[in-house]
């Protein structure tokens, strides 16, 4: 969370000035989230839903029904303004058409994906992010469904990714490739940052529900289903455990936030590679080097490459044209979890060595920086060595 928010509890008379609220804070269902001139927010939902709203924004989570033993609910948002960015979770994933958000003119039925927008009190533009139902991308397809909320029962579905949606009162909702104005108004909204930079402390939060709440040994039989549209019974919208596990992340300086999970990679898509050398230092003078090449493709969760040309002259420890080769997968989930950390197999003239490479998350981008490491051993003499590299 950046800047200032508000938040007006329901029931707050409409206009009413809310109070101040922090990272980390509960959210109850019916509450108006409010955003000032250079604020941004996110919501992360039990389900793993994600909500992001810009600057001069506001939103409501109006009904959000879960039963996290089979990912079945229902989920309604209201955006009243401004810029937004909604990241689908579990309910949209298990029954997609249980999963809706309202603008003040239109509808927007979610079809498991992921969205941004802007909206006014007289016109709403919706982008879809996320890979779509004309997509060839391994990623789940998603799509949304544009009703106006006028009775006129104009509509229209958005399938293609980066394409736009545009409901405006006395207009029939039009589907086509993205206006620039339009992209911009939600740019600037979020101050020229992606959501995925606005509190990194939430993305953190959120990989940690992911990969912990299904097995935390706390959770609480009675949240098997959380009711929360109910006007007698208010629950917040994070359980007691997703609630732990965000403050215990937001309160944590651990110098490990940086790293890249197997959760992480999979909300991203297309492709990176990184390519580099490294340094090995012998155990006993000498100098030693190797070079690397990765490729990742995020949208079929696989990866491939090497380490090579693994040299080490001076000392026991010497050789040289040595490689190690590495590949794999991680799916869809649950498994493989926590911190991506991959070994490679291969072999070293007259020495052992071995590989190891882990993935950095660095100013939003998700998998920004690879690290590299090499071990050459021979008769207890060690040397280590390593290189790290970006990808564009």
């Amino acid at each position: 969370m950046t800047g200032g928010i508000q938040l007006a509890a329901a029931g707050t008379p409409a206009g009413a000035i809310g109070r101040q609220v922090r990272s980390g804070e509960a959210i109850f269902i019916g509450d108006r989230i409010r955003s000032g001139n250079a604020a941004a927010m996110q919501v992360v939902l039990l389900d793993e839903t994600v909500f992001t709203i810009g600057a001069d924004s506001d939103i409501t989570v109006d009904e959000f029904v879960y039963n996290p033993a089979t990912g079945a609910g229902t989920l309604t948002a209201s955006v009243g303004r401004g810029a937004f960015r909604f990241v689908t979770g579990k309910i949209a994933q298990v029954r997609p058409e249980s999963m809706t958000v309202k603008t003040p003119i239109a509808t927007i039925g979610v079809r498991g994906t992921m969205m941004s927008g802007f909206t006014t009190a007289t016109r709403s533009a919706i982008f879809l992010n996320g890979p779509g139902a004309e997509s060839n991308a391994a990623e789940r397809r998603g799509s949304a469904l544009i009703t106006m909320t006028d009775g006129s029962g104009e509509g229209g579905l958005l399938t293609r990714t980066g394409w736009q949606a545009t409901a405006e009162i006395g207009r029939p909702v039009t589907i086509g490739p993205p206006n620039p104005s339009d992209l911009q108004l939600v740019t600037t909204g979020f101050g020229g940052r992606s959501p995925a930079q606005l509190d990194p402390r939430f993305d953190a939060a959120l990989r940690a529900i992911q990969e912990r709440s299904a097995a935390d040994e706390d959770t609480d039989t009675e949240l098997a289903e959380v009711h929360l549209h109910s006007k007698q019974l208010k629950q917040v919208v994070l359980s007691e455990i997703s609630r732990k596990i965000v403050n215990d992340i937001i309160n944590s300086s651990s110098s490990t936030s940086n790293l890249t999970t197997y959760a992480d990679l999979r909300t991203i898509g297309g492709t990176g590679s990184f390519s580099g050398s490294g340094t090995i230092t012998p155990s006993s003078g000498g100098s030693g080097s190797y070079t690397f090449s990765f490729s990742f493709n995020f949208g079929s969760r696989s990866f491939s490459g090497s380490i090579s040309s693994i040299s080490v002259s001076g000392g026991p420890n010497s050789t040289s044209g040595g490689g190690l080769s590495f590949s794999g997968s991680y799916g869809a989930g649950p498994s493989p979890s926590g911190q991506f950390l991959e070994n490679g197999s291969g072999s070293c003239s007259g020495v052992t060595c071995t590989g190891q490479i882990k993935l950095l998350n660095s100013g939003g981008t998700i998998a920004k920086t690879i690290q590299t490491s090499v071990t050459v051993s021979q008769s207890g003499a060690v040397s280590t060595g390593s290189g790290n590299a970006s990808r564009p």
